[in-house]
């Protein structure tokens, strides 16, 4: 299609050939539209009448976490998601803010003194898989369990990758490309297997003696008057457990890794740490931790003068949409000062990431306590960098000096 290659790590080229080229592309042998200017992705995450999440019923879902807020559409979404909008007020999230202060310090406290350290492994990844498990009321020894469990729900994201890049592929790498797939495919399968186990024990604890943690709030909630069913109550804690760790590391090594590329940024934010909140929104828009999302048309639709037949996927790319450049100026430029910073890092419309505030909120205490105990920080050259199923860096080494 094109020779322009789609690189996980640096998309920008590719980005802004599909925009100008294929704005809106129908992939025959993937069988789904993509969609990769803003106002196309806003439009399709607002429309949730022409454009649907592939809802299952409890009987016929072979997953607890399609029957979460991340699988249902209104009215269903709208009940669920008031239910668990108690936990996210911004009161409450307000109130997290000396714990998650205390656990970044702590973390950072434990390498200040090595003068160099892994951010993704030593810092983005425990601090908010400890942050969700506390929330949760999961103890402590149980934490690195936790993680191993949410990476491999989360790896099942590479089973709807895109190959835009070899339109012929070789019988050797199709059939490496299908055995990689039953791995994570086992993978998935084992990790949401232990976990629902792991969560029903916690459900049976917190039915006999409950709480002031999530599990139990949620086991005494009611939606319309009924009590969640056990595999409701699996698939919150499921989504709750990926989504309220993967977003905020893969935002903390995405800032990191930014920042080096445009070091005036973090120059400036040392001095000035009251944009550190903007320069979080922006980090978001340049280089989104979430690629894409997809719907299904539920009408025959058009968009951008491409006709969507009822029952076709459509795949919307977030971080193309955010280096659009008929919305922001020079979109390949990391640019804190900008006026417009409406990304859609966290999705749109009824869908948008509940625990968005959260994330940010863990980024900010983090970049603060990173700044006033670090100096000088500087990604360890010639490493070969690993991505997550959601383009996440998963390894980035760094060296500092003690501030």
């Amino acid at each position: 299609m094109t020779n322009v290659r789609y690189d996980r790590l640096f998309p920008f080229e590719w980005y802004s050939f599909m925009q100008e080229n294929h704005p809106v592309f129908f992939h025959p042998k993937q069988k789904k539209w993509h969609v990769f200017k803003y106002h196309d992705v806003k439009r399709v995450l607002s429309d949730h009448t022409n454009f649907v999440q592939a809802v299952r019923s409890e009987e016929k879902a072979t997953s607890p976490i399609e029957t979460s807020l991340i699988g249902l559409n209104p009215p269903n979404h709208r009940q669920m998601r008031q239910l668990v909008s108690k936990v996210f007020t911004p009161k409450s999230i307000e109130d997290l803010k000396p714990r998650i202060r205390a656990i970044a310090k702590e973390l950072l406290d434990n390498v200040i003194e090595k003068g160099e350290m892994d951010i993704v492994k030593d810092f983005a990844y425990p601090l908010p898989v400890i942050v969700i498990a506390e929330m949760l009321g999961i103890p402590k020894e149980d934490r690195d369990m936790f993680k191993k469990w949410s990476d491999d729900i989360v790896a099942s994201a590479e089973l709807g990758a895109f190959d835009f890049n070899n339109e012929k592929t070789s019988l050797r790498q199709k059939a490496k490309n299908i055995t990689n797939q039953l791995h994570i495919i086992q993978k998935f399968r084992k990790a949401e297997k232990e976990l629902g186990n792991y969560f029903k024990q916690i459900f049976n604890e917190r039915r006999e003696n409950p709480s002031d943690d999530l599990i139990s709030m949620l086991i005494q909630a009611e939606v319309d008057g009924r009590k969640l069913t056990e595999f409701e109550l699996l698939g919150f804690c499921s989504l709750l457990l990926v989504a309220g760790n993967e977003t905020t590391t893969n935002l903390i090594g995405n800032a990191l890794f930014s920042f080096h590329y445009f070091p005036e940024v973090p120059t400036h934010l040392r001095k000035h740490p009251e944009d550190i909140k903007k320069a979080i929104e922006e980090v978001l828009r340049y280089r989104s931790m979430v690629r894409s999302l997809e719907r299904i048309a539920a009408n025959d639709v058009e968009i951008n003068g491409h006709l969507i037949r009822k029952g076709q996927l459509v795949h919307v790319w977030l971080g193309s949409a955010n280096q659009d450049p008929d919305v922001f100026h020079k979109p390949d430029k990391l640019n804190i000062h900008r006026n417009n910073l409406q990304h859609v890092a966290f999705g749109h419309g009824i869908h948008f990431c509940l625990g968005a505030p959260l994330a940010r909120l863990e980024v900010e205490i983090a970049l603060e306590e990173m700044f006033t105990h670090f100096s000088d920080i500087q990604l360890i050259p010639n490493v070969e960098y690993q991505l997550n199923a959601l383009d996440g860096i998963e390894n980035l080494p760094i060296s500092f000096s003690k501030a």
